[in-house]
């Protein structure tokens, strides 16, 4: 048989002193079985006080019997209960009110604000449950029901609470009283979905001023882009460049707007707004219309030759330079990007492009294009000369390769390095050769002081005395060497050697290279000057070169000071001391 669930509120749990087990719908059960009584039950008014007091005939209810006694308990309903739970706590505005079908609800967007008024007036006074209001109240036991079992008794599970449709509230209402959602709830009586979402409805006049702003925010956007794709006037544009704010140059399409931009630019005299011009015309016009513009403005291609170099740019920069007439400028920048090339075939290619290019074609720069031509020929002088001593260093066919080997490259050096080098190892080559240092000197219209320092250094090094006095005299005049320096004819036909570098300064040279004595004392009596060819002399430790010098002076007490300056074994005691007891000598002092 279908078990039929009895339901009991909470009052008549607390109010009766018994918990009598009805059967389910058995009629012939016995009815005369003793009641068990409820142990949780701690008195009613209307209850008798209990005897806790344990007799012979007392029962005690086991834990199966309290675990079911729960069970039976918990699923009660709360609208189960035979009185009203009275007002809210709080107020009547924290009550929930009565809400309408959704099928009576109109659009926020067309009702006014009297029906919305209207509507929330409506039912002021009925609240409702979140019970299901048309549940029907359980009954209630009465003492002829006829008891039955917990056991057997099935509770069902409380019914869910039922929900409304949402109440609308006027948006006036709720945006004057509310500024949050619990403000909202204690102020109108709006559904829980308008608190949470904070969405208020709103009337048609608000609907129809919020179309009207729309609609002018609409024709404001519309002009913005418009405005947009229109180019400002030009001088405003290089005022924002000047005054570092964003701008676009992009919007100017045509040529002659350009060339405006150009001259505003420079008339401003701000060098940022000029190169942004710059490179804008750049890159929206042909290359040939580019430079024939900036030409025509020095100011510009002031700017822009230093932004080309400040962005090693030379081919640019050359071809800049070209097109405003700048030649030399053009050239020198050729030149000098050649001179960084380190090989010495691909330095010779260029010279001779730029010779053809940027320098022989233009009169007015023939010193220069002279310069470059001496460059040229030097290099091809010391391309095969360099092919020639190094296979000739291996094969150990040059005694002064051997002696004193090779430390460098000729290559790439200047001519006065090259003339050193070949006064070294080409010094006995005859005139006609390359290496040799006549060629040298004869090709490169080197003047006879550079010959004479650069050979006596470079025979000095090699200590060939002999090449020096030749030099110095001019005594070989052939074919083979005519490396001599002025000389003039002395008494009785002899030569009188004269150095265009001053024999002081060839002492210090053969002194650095040491050489022996009697060279240095026949160049030291030389030196015009009696003080610095003492000074000489005693640093080069001729000592008789000095003596003599005091001597023909005829001065005694420097002699006497001299004499005491000497080294204690030296020789030259003697000689001074000798000079000192002549009386043939008339001293000065």
């Amino acid at each position: 048989m279908a078990a039929k669930s009895r339901e009991f509120s909470f009052k008549e749990l607390s109010s009766r002193s018994n918990l009598i087990d009805y059967p389910e719908d058995d009629e012939d059960e016995d009815t005369a079985k003793a009641p068990r009584r409820n142990p949780f039950d701690f008195g009613d008014t209307n209850t008798p006080a209990l005897d806790f007091s344990f007799g012979a005939d007392s029962k005690f209810v086991s834990n199966t019997e309290v675990n079911e006694f729960f069970k039976a308990s918990r699923p009660i309903a709360i609208t189960d209960d035979d009185e009203p739970l009275g007002a809210a706590w709080g107020g009547a505005q924290y009550s929930l009110k009565a809400e309408e079908p959704k099928a009576q609800v109109q659009s926020a967007r067309l009702r006014s604000g009297s029906s919305n008024q209207a509507t929330a007036q409506s039912s002021p006074g009925k609240v409702y449950s979140w019970a299901n209001p048309t549940a029907t109240k359980p009954k209630v036991l009465t003492s002829a029901s006829k008891p039955t079992s917990y056991a057997t008794k099935t509770v069902p599970p409380p019914p869910k609470p039922t929900q409304h449709p949402t109440k609308s509230v006027p948006a006036s209402s709720v945006r004057s009283n509310t500024g949050s959602p619990a403000a909202a709830l204690q102020t109108v009586s709006a559904s829980i979905d308008d608190v949470i979402k904070q969405t208020p409805q709103i009337s048609v006049h608000e609907y129809q001023l919020l179309q009207k702003e729309a609609g002018q925010l609409r024709r404001d956007l519309q002009a913005a882009r418009q405005s947009r794709m229109k180019a400002p006037p030009v001088a405003e544009s290089i005022k924002r460049i000047i005054r570092g704010e964003p701008y676009s140059l992009e919007l100017y399409k045509s040529l002659k707007e350009k060339v405006e931009l150009l001259d505003v630019a420079v008339k401003m005299h701000d060098g940022n707004a000029i190169i942004a011009v710059i490179l804008f015309l750049k890159k929206t016009v042909k290359s040939s219309i580019f430079l024939n513009e900036v030409s025509k403005r020095p100011k510009a291609v002031a700017h822009l030759s230093k932004y080309l170099k400040d962005h090693y740019d030379f081919d640019e920069l050359a071809r800049l330079y070209r097109i405003t007439g700048n030649h030399e400028e053009a050239a020198l920048l050729k030149l000098n990007q050649i001179m960084k090339l380190e090989d010495a075939k691909d330095r010779l290619t260029g010279l001779r492009v730029c010779l053809r290019d940027d320098l022989q074609p233009f009169p007015q720069l023939a010193d220069l294009s002279s310069t470059s031509q001496d460059y040229a020929t030097l290099l091809e002088m010391q391309i095969p000369l360099e092919a020639a001593d190094v296979k000739a260093e291996m094969e150990r066919r040059n005694m002064s390769m051997t002696t004193h080997p090779r430390q460098a490259s000729v290559t790439l050096c200047p001519v006065i390095t090259t003339l050193y080098y070949c006064c070294l190892y080409h010094y006995q080559d005859s005139a006609a050769q390359k290496s040799s240092p006549m060629w040298i000197k004869s090709t490169f219209k080197l003047s006879d002081k550079q010959v004479e320092w650069t050979a006596l250094t470079s025979r000095a090094k090699m200590h060939s005395w002999k090449d020096i006095d030749d030099i110095l005299t001019g005594k070989d005049q052939s074919e083979r060497n005519k490396l001599k320096v002025y000389w003039r004819q002395g008494w009785f036909g002899s030569s009188r050697c004269r150095s265009l570098i001053g024999f002081e300064n060839v002492v210090n040279v053969l002194h650095r290279n040491k050489a022996p004595e009697n060279v240095l004392s026949k160049y030291s009596r030389l030196i015009d000057d009696h003080s610095r060819r003492i000074s000489l002399a005693t640093k080069c430790k001729c000592y008789d070169v000095a003596i003599e010098t005091i001597v023909a002076q005829k001065d005694r007490q420097s002699l006497v000071q001299y004499r005491q300056n000497l080294p204690d074994n030296a020789p030259q005691h003697q000689t001074i001391m000798s000079y000192l007891r002549n009386s043939q000598i008339r001293w000065k002092n």
